[in-house]
């Protein structure tokens, strides 16, 4: 019977002591997820930020681009007016005029030029 008690104390001891071990690991693997957690909330913060940051500076860029080939379509209409055509209209007629009389010129042939 001493023998039988011995052993039921140093079983019990042993499952004490796995139970102390699983509650132990338990607690570390909670606060770890605790912590990812915590660190994901962040992460995700800061991208939502960044997205927002990104978003706001690509559209600054997208502005800026339309002004710019506006500017740029301007200065190739300025560009395109010929000496004494005040007016891009007027440049535009000019140039139709052109092309009429090189038409017209082509289709009556070398001797009516």
């Amino acid at each position: 019977p001493l023998a039988a008690l011995n052993c039921g104390q140093e079983g019990l001891q042993y499952l004490c002591s796995k139970y102390s071990a699983l509650i132990s690991r338990l607690r570390e693997e909670t606060l770890t997820r605790e912590d990812a957690e915590q660190q994901k909330k962040v992460l995700e913060l800061r991208l939502k930020d960044q997205s927002e940051l990104f978003a706001q500076e690509r559209d600054r860029y997208l502005l800026e681009l339309k002004a710019a080939e506006a500017k740029a379509a301007a200065s190739a209409a300025a560009a395109i007016v010929p000496a004494g055509v005040s007016s891009p209209t007027g440049a535009a007629a000019s140039a139709a005029t052109q092309v009429a009389t090189s038409s017209t010129a082509i289709a009556l042939g070398p001797s009516h030029a």
